[in-house]
């Protein structure tokens, strides 16, 4: 088991690079880790350019049951977490639990964007290309 906060490297809030602190957070597992990897690499962003844009990258070691510590801290003083999974919601509904009733919690967005939109696929594969779409709109708002 190994989860890890991937990018940026150093303090849970992000703030190493010159972007200072993270404000958006990607967490996925498995292949839906590759996949976000490949999406952020067509997108032009380095580890660098991920601190600049305020973006922290965390991969989940074992999603059942998902690590308490490790990702309340990466997700401590973001303002929008983005789960990136294949299949059902299985992290998500587990990091929204755990982050409930927190002060200052962010918005974990995934499945369905934060009005109940569909964002990612509910089955089927996901495509680098789609999560880089979600992930750039993501960062714009």
């Amino acid at each position: 088991r190994t989860d890890a906060r991937v990018w940026p490297r150093g303090s849970p809030s992000g703030g190493e690079g010159t972007g200072g602190q993270c404000v958006m957070g990607v967490v996925a597992t498995g292949k839906a880790y590759v996949d976000v990897r490949q999406a952020l690499e067509d997108l032009g962003v380095t580890e660098d350019r991920a601190a600049m844009l305020g973006l922290g990258l965390f991969k989940v070691g074992m999603p059942w049951p998902l690590e308490p510590t490790a990702v309340r801290e990466f997700c401590s003083g973001l303002e929008v977490v983005l789960v990136v999974e294949e299949k059902r919601n299985l992290i998500e509904w587990q990091l929204k639990d755990l982050l409930y009733g927190r002060p200052s919690p962010p918005v974990v967005i995934g499945k369905a964007d934060q009005d109940g939109n569909p964002l990612l696929p509910e089955d089927g594969q996901l495509q680098p290309t789609a999560l880089a779409v979600v992930i750039a709109r993501t960062l714009l708002r």
